[in-house]
């Protein structure tokens, strides 16, 4: 009886073949699998019927099975024309439990561990459990935590899984004790810190966390410090080293980042390609105030003509323009060369926009909003202008553009916008008490997207010692597929003030309101709308003369119209925390009652403007901000032999009362 036995071992003990003669394997049988399947081995192993084996392709035949990485143990025998293949399967992870974390998040230790494969339902071998450590550790020195440890146990199940306990103990964070600048020759030591996001922090900023290491923020420092030389003509800036020193005890990290300046450049000459079968005169206006020759090089402006060339193609219907420039400096001159090359491809087709990300919204709220439509010519203008529609939605808190290529040599492509989605209402009970008005009782319930279609819905009710207020109201923004916005009101209160030092008096006060609100451009609109009112006022003993002999002259029930009419410019990026743009309006309204008897009438003018800042406080702090102020003015002027304002909608300082 001819018989080959090879165990995995003499692999690496035997490095001669034991024989140089084959056999013939006619039949092939499997032991010890479990969930790899026969034919799953077989194809792994190789194996044909009537093929000839020797020790060296039965050593191959276990290699091959070993690749696969489903094994700890593998035996091939070849006996009476029979291949024998016994293996031992390697344990399955069935759960992985991290412990300890909270620096970092569970999803992201789990994404790292997947990345050198560790996962669930996935084979694990004790080879794997220095990775494991390394790459936790790892990740923790990422984030300033050099005292990190990782502890990993390994719990054996039936049915040949395993779990795997991750116990990490972070450790205290390593602290950012100082930053060394050397290098900067032309700008202090001082300007080159404030542009970075990691340093010792001030003892005020309790809230910071700037002086804890992070790998990536410090890439990102240098590559502010980078651009800061490049803007401001130093083109050859660079960096020599960077070095993160760690104290014995380490708890105090110390960094020095080494760079050199180099020479002050200018723009040279400035050469467009590409562009020919265009107007020329629009791309070389971009070029010329941008990159004047003679003016100081700076990568910033190169930039910006590189995205106006861009736009301006996208705004032609050329989606995917590809332009690159060449930065070529002249020998024994401070001069700069700069050539673009710009290949517009083909004109683009939009076949299809996609929305996504709408889990609370109907997909037509959004469609509406759409500048840019399908099967049509693409133009970057409407969708930058789509995307801002869009952001402007009180329920929408981010919005994100993508194209993808449908059909490159026919320019066809698909669009989609990806929402981040924000709570779109708000439940408010509020409670307070003052000496005037006692204890005050309000709730306060809005809704921007009922139903989600959009529209906004709004309920008041609010209780005093001198005022119960019940106030509704309903707003449609497409109330015709032109966007005209349509908005009822219906308003109750009941007002005491004969408590109050200012005046004495009662009102029961209804009214219902329906105003329009009709687009003129992309930013302007104009308003229209009436609201009829109905107030019942009564005197007290202790009401004021100005209050008593206007109703002795007019009645103390008033019923009457109030037209409104308004005028709207809005340019923000946002309706809520906006972050640039301004919104102005003028609001008129004029008062009629059925007889005449007295009519007023009134002009409000209100503005919000939005600047984007900078907030640089003795480099202490850098805060991206946004400086908003809202003025609002008002004026008012009685008609029909009236002079004077009723004393119920009069103005003062600081607001109409």
């Amino acid at each position: 009886m001819n018989k080959i036995k090879i165990y995995l071992f003499l692999i690496f003990l035997i490095p001669l073949p034991i024989l140089a003669e084959s056999l013939v394997a006619n039949d092939i049988a499997i032991e010890g699998n479990l969930r790899v399947t026969d034919q799953e081995i077989i194809e792994y192993s190789g194996y044909d019927a009537g093929k000839a084996y020797n020790s060296e392709q039965i050593s191959l035949t276990i290699k091959s099975l070993f690749s696969t990485n489903l094994f700890k143990d593998i035996e091939v025998t070849l006996e009476n024309e029979t291949l024998y293949i016994k293996v031992e399967e390697r344990a399955i992870i069935s759960k992985i439990t991290i412990e300890g974390n909270e620096l970092l998040e569970t999803e992201q230790i789990l994404d790292s561990l997947k990345s050198i494969g560790i996962s669930q339902s996935k084979p694990y071998s004790k080879n794997l459990v220095d990775k494991v450590k390394q790459e936790l550790v790892r990740l923790y020195y990422d984030n300033g935590r050099y005292s990190s440890l990782v502890k990993i146990d390994e719990l054996i199940l039936d049915n040949n899984l395993m779990e795997l306990l991750l116990t990490i103990d972070e450790g205290e964070a390593s602290q950012i004790k100082e930053v060394k600048i050397i290098g900067n020759k032309n700008f202090s030591t001082r300007q080159i810190k404030s542009l970075i996001k990691s340093g010792p922090k001030y003892w005020f900023e309790v809230w910071s966390d700037k002086d804890v290491y992070n790998s990536v923020t410090l890439d990102q420092d240098i590559e502010s410090i980078q651009k800061f030389y490049q803007d401001r003509g130093y083109a050859k800036f660079d960096l020599i080293s960077k070095q993160v020193n760690l104290s014995s005890d380490k708890k105090d990290i110390f960094i020095t980042i080494s760079f050199s300046e180099g020479d002050l450049f200018k723009f040279g000459t400035i050469t467009l390609y590409g562009l020919e079968d265009f107007d020329q005169e629009i791309f070389k206006s971009i070029l010329s105030s941008n990159l004047q020759p003679g003016n100081q090089f700076s990568r910033a402006r190169i930039e910006t003509s590189k995205n106006s060339i861009e736009y301006v193609l996208g705004a032609q219907g050329y989606a995917f323009p590809q332009i690159i420039y060449n930065v070529a400096f002249k020998e024994g001159t401070d001069n700069i060369d700069i050539d673009f090359r710009v290949d517009p491809k083909k004109l683009s087709y939009v076949r299809r926009i996609n929305i996504k990300g709408n889990t609370k919204t109907n997909d037509e709220v959004y469609r509406r909003e759409l500048r840019q439509y399908e099967s049509s010519l693409y133009s970057q203008n409407k969708i930058d202008r789509s995307k801002l529609r869009i952001q402007r939605l009180k329920f929408v808190n981010e919005v994100e553009v993508k194209k993808s290529i449908v059909d490159e040599e026919k320019g066809i492509i698909d669009v989609e916008f990806n929402l981040e989605e924000t709570q779109s209402g708000e439940f408010k009970i509020g409670a307070g008490y003052s000496d005037n008005s006692g204890a005050i009782f309000n709730i306060n319930v809005q809704q921007d997207n009922f139903l989600g279609k959009g529209n906004n819905v709004a309920l008041v009710l609010e209780k005093s010692s001198y005022r119960k207020l019940v106030k509704y109201s309903n707003s449609d923004p497409y109330y015709t597929k032109d966007g005209i916005t349509k908005t009822s009101s219906l308003v109750f209160s009941e007002t005491d003030v004969s408590s109050t030092s200012t005046a004495s008096y009662l009102s029961d006060t209804f009214a219902y309101g329906i105003n329009y609100n009709i687009p003129i451009s992309e930013t302007r609109s104009y308003g229209y709308g009436a609201e009829i009112q109905l107030t019942d006022y009564t005197t007290t003993a202790g009401s004021p003369v100005n209050i008593t002999s206007f109703l002795d002259k007019h009645g103390s029930t008033h019923f009457g119209v109030m037209l409104n009419a308004s005028l709207i410019e809005d340019t923000r990026d946002r309706t809520v925390y906006a972050n640039q743009g301004y919104r102005q309006s003028i609001i008129s309204s004029m008062y009629l009652p059925p007889d005449f008897d007295y009519s007023y009438i009134s002009f409000t003018y209100r503005g919000e403007y939005n600047t984007p800042y900078d907030l640089n406080f003795l480099d202490m702090f850098d805060w991206n901000t946004t400086f908003t102020i809202k003025p609002q003015l008002g004026v008012g002027i009685g008609l029909l032999g009236s002079s004077k304002m009723p004393f119920h909608d009069k103005y003062f300082a600081g607001g109409n009362s």
